[in-house]
């Protein structure tokens, strides 16, 4: 993903080269590769401003050339992860003041939101372990950090705000 240029490259990975880009929405972050389709996670940031517009996740067609639908979702989305339930997890950060981390779940046949996890904090980053735990790293950048958990079938939070895991400050990643 290209976050400045907008864009997605399509790369040739066995000889390092560029095939071809094509423009999706407005600043892309996290990658998906689910039913033959690039998922695109667009975090709407404008750099001028640091606001953020409205957050959609892109969907190409199965040429890898052009976005065949676009879908809107939360404030800042940034991760996506193949949750237990078979949905496209989309892990929005929001906006680092006043709005929430919270994840949306798509449908991968109809693209179409089934469900929203409400998560809170400020997560930035989504991993969905082989037991279908959704683990979500929470910076903490002042005292400790934190990860929060989630079940990806049934959505229920299983560590949020409340009871995280608490960790060194500083998590930007997790890998179960």
């Amino acid at each position: 993903s290209m976050l400045v240029a907008n864009e997605v490259a399509v790369v040739n990975y066995r000889v390092g080269a560029e095939r071809r880009r094509f423009p999706v929405g407005v600043s892309p972050e996290g990658l998906l590769y689910v039913h033959g389709r690039l998922w695109i996670a667009n975090s709407a940031i404008d750099f001028g401003t640091f606001l953020y517009g409205q957050g959609t996740v892109s969907v190409s067609n199965a040429a890898l050339t052009a976005v065949q639908a676009s879908v809107n979702v939360g404030t800042n989305p940034q991760v996506l992860a193949r949750g237990g339930d078979g949905g496209v997890h989309v892990m929005c950060t929001c906006n680092y003041f006043d709005r929430f981390g919270i994840v949306y779940v798509l449908d991968p046949d109809t693209w179409l939101p089934t469900d929203s996890i409400s998560i809170g904090d400020f997560p930035g980053d989504l991993v969905v372990g082989r037991e279908g735990t959704g683990y979500l790293a929470g910076g903490g950048f002042v005292d400790s950090g934190f990860v929060y958990r989630y079940d990806t079938e049934t959505h229920a939070v299983l560590n949020g705000p409340a009871s995280p895991w608490k960790t060194a400050r500083g998590v930007l990643g997790v890998s179960p």
